[in-house]
């Protein structure tokens, strides 16, 4: 029996600031497609885009004072409705109905895409939620941080 050889897995790379942003497209929650570079095309270079990692386990101890950012998240959807926002929800311990009852809980109205096999958390290096990270429009991260602005 011949051997193959073994692949080496990837290195892990978290994209800092000023890098490339890992392009993606993807179902929605609401079955529409997002995909970051149409969201980029659609900003005709103008605005960034916003992607906010969360997480459906909210509340719990290991993620304090996420209920209170979570609102505040949707408080600046609201109040921003031309800036481009997509909610990233990690797929670790849960299906796509906890997620979805997450987003009616909350009254999360940005696009919200549920990262299954959190893909999506892995390419953007994120480890905490909520966490932020601006893509600017010419598709470099601008910002990255548990600070949500």
């Amino acid at each position: 029996m011949t051997r193959q050889p073994q692949k080496k897995p990837a290195p892990y790379v978290v994209p800092q600031v000023g890098a490339e942003a890992p392009r993606f497209e993807r179902q929605a929650l609401s079955d529409q497609t997002v995909s970051l570079t149409e969201l980029l095309q659609q900003s005709k270079g103008k605005q960034s885009v916003s992607l906010v990692f969360v997480d459906a386990l909210c509340p719990m101890p290991h993620f304090p004072g996420c209920e209170a950012k979570l609102a505040a998240w949707q408080d600046q959807v609201a109040s921003e409705p031309s800036r481009q926002w997509v909610g990233v929800i990690s797929g670790y311990y849960i299906d796509a109905g906890i997620a979805a009852g997450f987003a009616e809980k909350f009254g999360l109205t940005a696009p919200l895409i549920f990262d299954t096999d959190n893909a999506l958390y892995k390419a953007y290096g994120v480890h905490a939620t909520p966490y932020q990270i601006d893509v600017g429009p010419q598709g470099r991260i601008q910002y990255r941080g548990d600070q949500l602005r």
